[in-house]
This record gives C-alpha cells, structure tokens and sequence, in this order.
C-alpha cells in the first residue's frame, strides 16, 4: 500500500468520510484581451512576457507571463479586460 492508500484505510476505520480525489487543472491558453487598445495578448512560453497596446505607464496596460507554466498578469487599475485563459482538467 502507498501512503495515499493507507491514508484512506485509517479514515475509512476512524469513519472519516472518503478524501475527495484532487482535480489538477492544467493550463492550456495563457491570454488576455485588452479592450481599451482591442488587442489580445497571449504567453506561449515560461519566460513570454508579453503587454498589450496601451502606453507603458498607462493604468489602463495590461500584460501577461508565465506560458503555459503559470499565470501571471500586471493590469492597471484602469484596466478593461477579459480572460481568455484555457484550461484542461486531469486527474
């Protein structure tokens, strides 16, 4: 038995009720649309910093990093945006 197993079988004798299995969520889109400047950015890899349109110090820029590896973002604080980040669920 693996420690996941035994950790199941002491609940189940302790009647505690069945740990929930844990969903990984698996980022597939790492992307943004910016709607003041209508430009949609997207991080394709790990070190894929990426701003839209907008003037740099402009606190209505946004922009995105982390490909598909993680999901950063820098919006200002006037920012209009959506996210367009995709996902697939594993077990």
């Amino acid at each position: 038995m693996n420690e996941a197993e035994n950790l199941i079988a002491a609940n189940a004798i302790l009647g505690y009720p069945e740990v929930p299995k844990v969903v990984r969520r698996q980022l597939t889109r790492n992307a943004v649309h910016c709607r003041t400047c209508n430009t949609t950015i997207e991080s394709r890899h790990r070190h894929d910093w990426v701003a839209c349109g907008c003037p740099q110090n402009s606190d209505k820029g946004i922009y995105v990093d982390g490909g598909l590896a993680y999901s950063r973002r820098g919006i200002g604080k006037d920012a209009d945006y959506f996210d367009l980040c995709e996902y697939d669920d594993t077990k």
